[in-house]
């Protein structure tokens, strides 16, 4: 751990680096605000410019190792001979004979299949062993379970297969071993806040996302300054969380409580009343495109389960419809090739999806079972009017209520599908109450809203 004088002004610590996490981080970045991200979860698949907590701790990345710098697909996890492994778009899987042995978890976008947890599975299938991996393709942590499947500890790996820490899930203890020195903390919150203290950042300006360790670490760290801020990244819900209350009694360092979704942002005003005055602001979005306003709809899609899709494909025969798969199609599906406003993709290759996602300007969720591709997201950043049905949409929170329809009223969707691919000046306002609707920012309001008050 480097133990020096630096101190980096902004310092953006997320409990972990989820959807808004990353969000938060690009809208930074986009913004051009200066901030170092932290990550108080071990992650071996962050990206370059954001470092866990964990990896600060060694003075090095415990997760990195040159000799195999590719991520690990499924097939290339070890299993004993004979073993077998399967996959899904989702998950993979090990069987010996008709016995699981361990399931494989995906890193994002899991259609890639790249492992980034393994859990072994006892002859009851309880998980007793985790490994975890990285982007490079190696363990760099395993967890030991109880015969009732619960954590007992967890021990990370420097490159070589070195032990360097041992974290108790029992005492919530950490030991880090360095130098052949143990340090012994008798939780996380203190293994974490002494490593960012340690790091030069005892007196940085944090920007928070989490009440769990972010918000216990701030509690430790707050100095007479109350200039940190809190991102309030979660759902709506029936109270005022507890830590919150803390903040809003100004019993932290923390000065202000920025909420990022709408709904989340008027109960908690509601709520609240005049003791606290919350902030709205969304994200920075990375958008690849605009709308071009053009009769082009696309579909991704794992499954032939897409609700009314021939229906909506005769009502509107002056639009293309272009639905695309990893996999290969059923025959109910491929049968729609016959119509001439129809274009099938099966087995479709990341580039393919890439090209239809910046020449389609309309999205439709309204397939069964799981998203592939990210799709809706990968939708909204490409200025896709989108359409769902609410039975089966997949990210209803970036789709306006005004273009989700029950599965039974596909009539009026197609109504509108058409009013908006016919009318530009419809389909403009769309668009626009889209981001409105996400709390699409600009890189200068974002910047003035974070810096300037």
């Amino acid at each position: 751990m480097e133990d020096n004088n630096r101190n980096t002004d902004m310092i953006l610590l997320l409990d972990d680096y989820s959807r808004e996490s990353e969000l938060l981080h690009t809208s930074f970045k986009l913004s051009g605000i200066d901030c170092r991200a932290i990550v108080t979860e071990p992650d071996g698949f962050l990206p370059e410019d954001a470092v866990s907590v964990y990896e600060l701790a060694t003075g090095s990345d415990i997760s990195l190792n040159c000799s195999k710098p590719m991520p690990r697909c499924f097939y290339q996890v070890d299993v004993p001979e004979f073993w077998e492994i399967s996959s899904t778009g989702n998950m993979g899987k090990v069987h010996e004979l008709n016995r699981e042995r361990a399931r494989i978890y995906y890193a994002e976008p899991r259609h890639k299949r790249m492992v980034r947890l393994v859990e072994w599975l006892d002859d009851n299938g309880v998980v007793r062993l985790s490994e975890q991996y990285n982007k490079y393709g190696n363990i760099f942590a395993k967890t030991i379970y109880n015969s009732k499947g619960e954590k007992v500890n967890r021990t990370f790996f420097t490159p070589s297969g070195k032990e360097v820490i041992h974290e108790n899930h029992v005492t919530g203890s950490i030991i880090l071993t360095q130098n052949g020195i143990d340090s012994v903390y008798r939780d996380k919150t203190s293994f974490i806040t002494d490593v960012l203290v340690k790091s030069g950042y005892k007196d940085s300006r944090y920007f928070i996302n989490s009440l769990s360790y972010p918000f216990f670490c701030e509690l430790r760290l707050k100095s007479d300054r109350s200039d940190d801020v809190l991102f309030w990244q979660e759902d709506e819900r029936p109270d005022v969380p507890g830590n919150m209350e803390t903040i809003i009694e100004n019993k932290s360092g923390i000065g202000r409580i920025i909420v990022q979704k709408e709904a989340a942002f008027e109960r908690l005003c509601d709520m609240a009343g005049e003791r606290y005055n919350f902030e709205k602001l969304g994200f920075v979005y990375p958008f690849k495109k605009e709308n071009t306003h053009g009769k082009n709809i696309l579909i991704c899609t794992n499954s032939d389960q897409i609700i009314h899709l021939e229906d909506l494909i005769k009502e509107l025969p002056d639009i293309n419809f272009h639905v695309a798969a990893i996999t290969e199609m059923s025959s109910e599906l491929m049968r729609l090739d016959d119509h001439k406003n129809v274009k099938l993709y099966p087995g479709a290759k990341q580039k393919t999806f890439d090209r239809l996602f910046m020449e389609c300007d309309i999205y439709l969720d309204i397939n069964r079972y799981d998203e592939i591709v990210d799709a809706v997201f990968n939708a909204f950043l490409h200025d896709h009017m989108m359409f769902a049905f609410k039975e089966v949409a997949h990210k209803p929170s970036l789709i306006c209520n005004d273009t989700k329809y029950a599965a039974d009223d596909w009539m009026k969707m197609a109504a509108d599908i058409r009013k908006a691919a016919d009318d530009k000046e419809v389909s403009e306002r769309m668009c626009r109450m889209q981001k409105q609707n996400a709390l699409a920012q600009t890189p200068e309001s974002f910047k003035r809203a974070v810096c300037e008050n």
